[in-house]
């Protein structure tokens, strides 16, 4: 697929495939896959825990963000409606409700 192009350089020849050329070795060494990381894995599994660790205590704030959110009941009955699948057009009820003042006036007013 290389050979389609135009380009020429002085390392072209390197990348040129054919049946009679080998590839260099550069590019046979980018070709081999990754070694697994098993052997990684396995030698931090035979540490173990540091005994430091095995003794850590949760603060009070840890603790907390641990918990679940609370909904409360009066939320969930304000909005009903998605608002992934609410209508683009609808106007919020606290939009409707809204006193605009004297600047948003004057700035609303033609020149």
């Amino acid at each position: 697929m290389a050979e389609h192009f135009n380009v020429q350089s002085s390392s072209d020849k390197h990348y040129k495939t054919s049946p009679n050329k080998r590839t260099s070795d550069h590019l046979a060494k980018l070709a081999e896959p990754k070694k697994n990381i098993t052997a990684l894995e396995e030698a931090a599994s035979k540490k173990g825990v540091k005994p430091s660790a095995m003794k850590y205590r949760a603060t009070k704030r840890i603790l907390s963000l641990s918990k679940p959110k609370r909904v409360t009941v009066k939320k969930i009955d304000q909005n009903p409606i998605d608002p992934l699948t609410q209508s683009i057009t609808s106007v919020s009820p606290s939009a409707l409700m809204y006193k605009p003042t004297k600047r948003i006036l004057e700035l609303a007013q033609p020149k």
